[in-house]
């Protein structure tokens, strides 16, 4: 898996996570200028923990709820497909979460095939050649 894909960091070694002081998750680059949040408005404690689950899952968590998930990379899809980790039509928005390949071996931007659940309401899967020929 790979976040972040259409815009890599140029050197992976010089970045950092942090959790900002409103309790998002913040990716840095190498001048600490942030490049990606969580940017979750709802979070209502500085406690927040990451933590990264045995099925692959990254979340952020309230410290003081262990249970509560503020957010979770599952709702990200990506290239990869774990267990647990659904992929299909958000309930809420509506919005299609579709697995996308990689645009070559070595370069994880979006490629040309996808997997995902068919626009039309059937919640069936299709495998699309540049996210529209079935």
């Amino acid at each position: 898996m790979v976040a972040n894909r259409e815009t890599p960091l140029p050197n992976k070694y010089s970045s950092r996570l942090k959790i900002d002081q409103d309790g998002n998750l913040v990716l840095l680059n190498q001048l600490e200028t942030p490049i990606r949040s969580t940017d979750v408005s709802t979070i209502a404690s500085n406690s927040t923990v990451a933590e990264l689950l045995d099925t692959g899952n990254f979340v952020t968590r309230d410290g003081s709820d262990s249970s509560a998930v503020i957010w979770q990379s599952f709702d990200y899809p990506t290239d990869t497909w774990l267990p647990k980790r659904w992929f299909g039509r958000n309930m809420i928005t509506g919005e299609i979460k579709p697995l996308i390949s990689w645009k070559n071996h070595e370069d994880p931007a979006l490629g040309m095939f996808s997997l995902q659940i068919d626009s039309n309401g059937n919640d069936r899967g299709s495998l699309l050649w540049n996210r529209s020929e079935v």
